[in-house]
């Protein structure tokens, strides 16, 4: 069920009739300047306006026609090819005579900084604001290196036709300059350097910036005509409409649609065009909201007069029938009809109990501007209307558009939306997902895959501890878990939701196929071992999490075949496992062959591998309560069974201890988990937190403080309780 009320396709510029002197003055819906380092953030609109002016990339998008869609054209490099012999290496030939700003020259080593300033967090001249906005947009590339000059090596992770595109969002900064205002990009902002047609002369933080052109522009044709040009932040569509019939500004993006025809009739030229983007309510799927009924929903599709907004909006959209046009490939077949038939919405929501007396009742937070929202206030009260005349009562919350973003990243079920029903959040349609790097266990905060441990001898931990290390060195391990813990939490998520993104998707389908190809081999587990691999029990288990959750997944999607060939695959995987991961007492073990008892198999009955009846999840439970354990709180393993190249004791593992818990309760011995659950309630700290380890004997807390993990057992172990509490009652 597609929930798209209205597809915008249209960008508008407002073009005025006169230019002040030279300069043109743009008023932008964005709230503040865009990024003026290279990598640029305001989305499209930041590219637009200090990208593509002030920088370059190695390729360019052809922006010289109105009249058909842009393409690809050579930017800094004039040539790309594939080496014919290795599929995942390109060859860039870079463009000569090319000189920045500042007046430094271009070449290959100028690239590879760049590259670096996104990718490297080693680099000196590694800037998190630009990787935040730059590193998502190259997930192709492994490695890079100047050949010569003029000559670039590009390596990807694996053969990728989407490299051009994709390199196209790099845009190339002066390393020179950013030598001479003393390594820093905060003051490199208020002075940058690109080699684009235009050059910054200054800037004030969400108030002005001034472009003039650069004359030695490498490619005339687009060496500006204009004396200067002026970018001005006003997100409000009136206010925008007003400084342009006030003469404040030049050319205005989106301006109030109601204004359209008189400002025609003063003379100014509307410019429009189509682009993929689409305008819509994100809608609750928790219990008690009204859309998690189906009828609801195609209700509320077919109340919806688009052809009308369209009107309202003076033609500047296009009317949605999905995510995206019945033309597109990824169209599909689908067996509802998006369309305006307000009869069939009131026969609907008629068969789920609601009328225009007895109306569903809905709560949807919208903003009042914001960018690609167009304008919010306006079309929300339109489709508040139409929704009205049919039975569904929508009231809104307006909230600041930076807000509403973390809160429709918080999601549904979060307390900071106050249990709002849905959300009008906009999004450009992109095909993610088409780089093929290998899903890791861990990254830096910046995304950095590159993690390695390095020891700071000059500091020390709480109580002299040592050694302080960074990094860590299990980054490039292969452990077998993460794919099952990847799926499990999708498909929890849309469970909640019912449905799941179509952009995730292709996503899950590489972990799935990753697990199916790598379960048979031995791995470090999720302890992270650093002596040889073994075929750890609960890492098989977890890839048939994968399995399994990835074939419920596809009947959700009806993908009938796929998610039979990933059952049949997790049928395998639980057969293997029953065999080879069981001993003689029944009871689940750290490793196929061994008799060795592990903490990470209190995960099996947490996932549903077996029923919670089973004799050997009650064997396993018991056993390790009674043979894992330091004074009732749990180890990870023992020592001296574990070859995890590590040495000295350790401390009980706080997030097994709640797994304990978990496992009591879900297979009924509820009195058991409670006393344990209080027992580690005791423990906590003064602020109620947990480090990753205790010290049974004194209760002293060990590594990591506070570690989020621990806190996630916690969570799910009081839960599981209060479920368990719950069937006794009824029972």
């Amino acid at each position: 069920m597609k929930r798209a009320f209205c597809g915008l396709l249209a960008a508008v510029f407002i073009v005025g009739s006169a230019q002040a002197q030279g300069t043109l003055r743009i008023a932008m819906t964005a709230s503040d300047i865009p990024l003026t380092t290279g990598q640029t953030d305001q989305g499209g609109e930041g590219m637009r306006f200090m990208g593509y002016t002030v920088y370059d990339g190695l390729i360019n998008w052809d922006l010289s026609s109105a009249d058909k869609p842009s393409v690809l054209t050579p930017g800094l490099a004039t040539s790309w090819k594939i080496d014919d012999s290795d599929k995942t290496r390109w060859v860039f030939t870079l463009r000569q005579g090319v000189k920045f700003h500042d007046g430094s020259d271009f070449k290959a080593d100028a690239v590879v900084w760049n590259l670096e300033k996104l990718l490297n967090d080693k680099a000196p001249q590694f800037d998190p604001k630009q990787a935040a906005q730059g590193r998502s947009r190259i997930p192709a590339v492994k490695t890079y290196k100047a050949i010569d000059d003029y000559t670039l090596e590009v390596r990807t992770n694996g053969p990728d036709a989407f490299l051009p595109y994709q390199i196209g969002w790099v845009m190339i900064s002066s390393p020179v300059q950013w030598e001479k205002v003393g390594k820093d990009w905060n003051k490199f902002a208020q002075t940058p350097s690109g080699t684009g047609p235009w050059k910054v002369a200054s800037f004030v933080p969400q108030t002005r910036a001034e472009l003039v052109p650069f004359k030695e522009y490498w490619d005339p044709k687009r060496v500006p005509k204009l004396d200067k040009l002026v970018l001005l932040p006003l997100p409000e569509a009136t206010t925008r409409t007003a400084a342009l019939r006030g003469g404040q500004v030049d050319w205005i993006e989106a301006p109030s649609p109601d204004a359209v025809p008189s400002l025609e009739k003063a003379g100014f030229k509307i410019v429009s065009n189509a682009y993929p983007h689409n305008w819509t309510w994100h809608l609750s799927m928790v219990d008690g909201s009204p859309w998690k009924d189906v009828r609801v929903r195609k209700a509320a599709n077919l109340a919806v007069d688009r052809a009308g907004l369209k009107v309202m909006l003076g033609g500047l959209m296009i009317p949605a029938k999905g995510f995206v046009v019945p033309g597109s490939q990824w169209f599909g077949h689908p067996s509802f009809d998006v369309k305006f038939d307000p009869e069939a919405a009131k026969k609907l929501l008629a068969e789920a109990g609601f009328s225009k007396s007895n109306p569903a009742k809905v709560r949807i937070l919208i903003s009042a501007s914001g960018s690609g929202q167009m304008q919010p206030l306006a079309m929300n009260e339109y489709i508040q209307q139409n929704l009205a005349d049919v039975g569904i009562k929508v009231d809104f919350d307006v909230v600041e558009w930076n807000t509403m973003i973390n809160l429709w990243r918080a999601g549904a079920k979060s307390d900071t939306v106050k249990g709002a029903n849905g959300i009008n959040f906009s999004y450009f349609i992109q095909d993610v997902a088409s780089g093929t790097e290998k899903l890791q266990v861990m990254y830096g905060v910046g995304g950095e895959r590159e993690l390695d441990e390095h020891i700071l001898d000059h500091l020390e931990g709480y109580d002299e501890a040592r050694p302080v290390r960074i990094g860590n060195g299990a980054y490039n391990q292969r452990q077998h878990d993460v794919w099952g813990a990847v799926l499990d939490s999708f498909y929890l998520h849309t469970k909640s939701r019912d449905r799941l993104d179509e952009r995730i998707w292709p996503i899950l389908v590489r972990q799935v196929k990753a697990a199916l190809d790598a379960w048979r081999l031995p791995d470090r587990g999720i302890w992270e071992v650093r002596g040889e691999p073994k075929h750890f029990t609960s890492s098989k288990v977890m890839c048939w999490v994968a399995a399994d959750r990835g074939a419920k997944l596809a009947r959700v999607r009806e993908q009938q075949e796929r998610a039979k060939e990933w059952q049949t695959a997790a049928d395998e995987m639980k057969a293997d496992i029953l065999a080879n991961g069981v001993d003689e007492r029944g009871v689940f073990t750290q490793y196929y062959g061994s008799s060795a008892l592990d903490a990470s198999t209190l995960l099996i009955p947490l996932v549903g591998f077996l029923p919670l009846d089973d004799e050997r999840i009650r064997n396993t439970v018991h056993a390790i309560s009674e043979e894992l354990t330091d004074d009732g709180l749990v180890l990870r393993y023992r020592v001296e069974h574990t070859d995890d190249g590590l040495s000295g004791e350790e401390g009980t593992f706080t997030i097994c201890s709640f797994w304990l818990v978990s496992a009591f309760a879900l297979i009924g011995e509820v009195e058991n988990a409670r006393r344990l659950c209080e027992k580690l309630f005791s423990m906590a700290s003064p602020l109620g937190l947990y480090a990753e380890e205790i010290d049974a004997a004194s209760g002293r807390h060990l590594g990591n403080f506070p570690q989020a993990f621990t806190h996630l057992g916690l969570i799910n172990a009081v839960l599981h309780i209060m479920s368990a509490e719950e069937r006794q009652k009824s029972d």
